[in-house]
């Protein structure tokens, strides 16, 4: 039986405030309602979807500390990814009130999104790998259980 191509649903806006988080949201749960399998991947360095679906207490858990800089966030997958220091971990958490799966966030996309230089990665060809990053975690993530819908958050 041949398997099932994943649809991804990103959602993206350069503008703050336009309903992202809440589009999201409310379209992996609606999905995982009717019985979908949900990958939510918050790629936001102000962590909303991740604080909605797995809570305050069990979000800020997964957070870095000093004895572990990468801990439990899509920093583990990214760090390691572009400082090619190792496997690139990606960690799914299940949400409490629904049944969707997350790839939490973390404030470090911050720094993620500053070593992106536009214009002469790309003109150069060094950014690619960076570019595609998305690509590769829904890779990963689909290596690990197949997923039928994968929403981005940013």
């Amino acid at each position: 039986m041949p398997k099932k191509k994943t649809k991804v649903i990103s959602i993206f806006n350069n503008k703050g405030g336009v309903g992202k988080t809440t589009i999201t949201w409310n379209l992996g749960d609606a999905l995982a309602r009717q019985g979908k399998k949900v990958l939510l991947i918050d790629f936001d360095p102000q962590s909303n979807l991740s604080l909605a679906v797995l809570g305050e207490e069990k979000f800020l858990k997964l957070l870095p500390s000093k004895e572990n800089p990468f801990r439990f966030t899509i920093r583990a997958y990214l760090q390691n990814f572009l400082q090619n220091v190792g496997e690139p971990k990606l960690y799914k958490h299940q949400g409490d009130e629904t049944d969707v799966d997350l790839v939490a966030s973390d404030a470090w996309l911050n720094v993620y999104s500053d070593s992106i230089n536009v214009g002469s990665d790309l003109l150069s060809g060094t950014g690619i790998e960076r570019f595609s990053v998305i690509n590769r975690i829904i890779e990963t993530a689909n290596s690990q259980n197949e997923n039928h819908f994968i929403g981005v958050a940013h």
